[in-house]
């Protein structure tokens, strides 16, 4: 239950005792991530050994920096977390973990001013104003931080409805993307099958699902028709209750069905 590096507490400690006065909630927190930016530079340019030096550094200042009722803990590697007391203003809080930052900085490892080194910091925080699972709690604090890292300019980023939407609306763009590269590669290997088996068309079966484009299908079909000299029969299966009318087959004759597409991404 102790990180053997820095002697705070570690991720399977800090979450138990997080837990624990989450579920009590007889005042409100705040919960703080935070890592050093490029921190793997530090061990590059100075060596692991002086790495180490400053994490051991940075867990004893925030040790001493949290107050009676708060915790403290380090994740993993250069990822630190701290559950603090909210008074409930947003600026108080931004600035105490501003002085914190600035009390790390302000030291000499090795002879080496820290601030000399570049250390900088990017940090989420999550307000807690209701009794809330320690995973959720850490999934917000750690979305503020990852746009905090992102920001040139905000060292700290609290975490709010609008950013919840904004990653969603990411991780959206990010799968469409993702699905769009693994139907084109499928494409281009039946594709590749038509011309070398001298067949006359080639398609796919994709397009009988509703969760699939058949336009954008289609329209990857058709640019690899054209690049490969065979012809793409235009598909959209699931009209007319294709899909629908797939499952009826299959329970008709016996047919196994996976629940799951197949690709890496299912996995």
């Amino acid at each position: 239950y102790v990180d053997q590096l820095t002697g705070l507490p570690s991720k399977a400690k800090h979450k138990l005792d997080a837990q624990e006065l989450l579920d009590r909630l007889d005042t409100y927190y705040a919960y703080a991530t935070f890592d050093v930016d490029n921190f793997k530079y530090i061990n590059e340019m100075f060596g692991y050994e002086y790495g180490n030096d400053v994490l051991i550094h940075i867990a004893k200042t925030v040790k001493e920096f949290i107050k009676l009722g708060e915790l403290c803990a380090r994740i993993s590697a250069d990822n630190f977390a701290m559950l603090l007391l909210d008074t409930g203003k947003k600026k108080d809080l931004e600035e105490r973990i501003k002085t914190l930052f600035q009390q790390i900085l302000e030291s000499r490892i090795d002879g080496k001013d820290l601030e000399v080194c570049a250390l900088s910091f990017s940090c989420g925080v999550f307000r807690i104003t209701e009794k809330m699972d320690i995973n959720t709690v850490r999934a917000n604090a750690n979305m503020a931080r990852t746009e905090s890292k992102k920001s040139v300019v905000e060292e700290i980023v609290f975490y709010d409805a609008n950013l919840k939407n904004r990653r969603v609306e990411e991780k959206e763009l990010e799968y469409e993307a993702e699905q769009a590269q693994y139907e084109a590669a499928l494409a281009r290997v039946k594709a590749e099958a038509a011309k070398q088996g001298g067949f006359d068309y080639f398609t796919t079966t994709l397009s009988i699902s509703p969760l699939k484009d058949a336009k954008r299908l289609n329209s990857i079909g058709e640019a690899l028709a054209e690049e490969y000299g065979v012809t793409y029969l235009y598909s959209d299966f699931k009209k007319k209750n294709g899909y629908k009318r797939s499952t009826e087959l299959s329970a008709q004759y016996g047919l196994y069905r996976q629940d799951y597409c197949g690709c890496i991404y299912s996995e």
